[in-house]
């Protein structure tokens, strides 16, 4: 499926949303890891690559079976949680619109390359009170890199 930035996702994977909403905000709490390493490496993995599918077995997961598998399949190569509690709402806004923006045909791989769990974090206060759609296209827009537009 072509990226379509004026999708908009079913009750199903609205759902799916919800889903890795969860799994990033309990990721520190459940599994002890480092949010951002978390994040990063699920969204590279084999999981999400399926998940990015319409039918996948993994769909149907809950949020504690998911992570323990993810763990499993990267064979603990995950950081572990060292220092402060990152704000879990800013977690869940992150899952949540990295698999809405995965609904509307962006591979999860593409998209944590296009925009790192650090920087998502960093601009929830700004984003988060938009629509999703919204703040993806945020996302997408060029980038200023050298004074020149």
């Amino acid at each position: 499926m072509a990226f379509d930035i004026n999708y908009e996702p079913g009750y199903f994977e609205l759902a799916l949303c919800q889903q890795q909403g969860r799994l990033f905000r309990e990721c520190q709490w459940d599994f002890e890891a480092d949010a951002f390493d978390f994040i990063t490496k699920y969204l590279n993995s084999g999981i999400a690559k399926e998940i990015d599918r319409p039918y996948s077995f993994y769909h149907s997961m809950g949020i504690k079976a998911l992570g323990e598998y993810f763990l499993r399949e990267n064979n603990n190569g995950v950081k572990k949680f060292t220092g402060d509690y990152l704000d879990s709402e800013a977690l869940f806004w992150v899952g949540y619109m990295y698999r809405y923006w995965a609904c509307m045909g962006q591979a999860s791989k593409e998209i944590i390359n296009e925009t790192s769990a650090e920087h998502a974090f960093m601009m929830y206060p700004g984003y988060h009170t938009l629509a999703v759609p919204e703040a993806i296209r945020m996302f997408k827009k060029p980038k200023i890199t050298s004074g020149k537009v």
